[in-house]
């Protein structure tokens, strides 16, 4: 892995505190095993668990829509960014615009799909249900998500959720693949902060 740039909201990290994912085997396990494996590392990290083409059908997809607003060049299924958007020209506002993106057909047989139904519910060991909500990172070099916790925004109505980080194009280093910071799931103190936050502000 070139460990020379890695950056964290704009900060290098040093080489000492870079690292592989664990991988998750995806024969010869079952559900007790990857829960094990999910309480220790505080992830389970799949490669290839969708199929590639089915990948590739869901990003043509996003990038068509893209293209539809002129925010990516010909030809779009490359993802070169424009520079341009006639996204608030043609949609009322970006939410429904967004909306649209994530309802394709394509996209949900990835994201909703059986593939990942099944292996949720095993890692449950109870039927698994996708959310329909759905947040799509597009973005362009340079650009990057803070680094932050999920579990505040999705688990008010019950603990039992984890979410899913799926690829659709490939994510060199340099690109702003996912991080995890390693043990953190165990930081209670992350914990206590972000537990139910969004019920509190709601009401603030």
């Amino acid at each position: 892995m070139d460990k020379t740039r890695a950056m964290i909201d704009g900060r290098a990290i040093e080489e000492e505190f870079l690292g592989e994912l664990r991988q998750t085997k995806q024969t010869g396990h079952n559900g007790s095993e990857i829960r094990s494996n999910l309480e220790n590392d505080g992830y389970l990290f799949f490669r290839g668990l969708i199929d590639s083409l089915d990948i590739q059908a869901a990003k043509n997809e996003i990038f068509e829509q893209l293209k539809n607003v002129d925010e990516l060049e010909d030809p779009f299924d490359e993802g070169i960014f424009s520079h341009r958007s006639r996204r608030d020209e043609l949609y009322k506002d970006r939410g429904e615009f967004w909306e649209t993106v994530s309802n394709g057909e394509l996209l949900r047989k990835v994201s909703n799909g059986v593939t990942l139904q099944k292996t949720m519910s095993l890692i449950f060991g109870a039927p698994a249900l996708g959310f329909d909500y759905l947040f799509l990172r597009a973005v362009p070099k340079g650009r990057f998500t803070h680094l932050h916790c999920d579990s505040g925004f999705f688990t008010r109505v019950t603990k039992q959720v984890l979410t899913c980080w799926i690829a659709f194009t490939e994510v060199s280093l340099d690109k702003g693949p996912l991080f995890v910071v390693e043990g953190s799931h165990k930081f209670m103190d992350i914990q206590t902060l972000f537990d139910n936050f969004d019920e509190l502000y709601s009401k603030s």
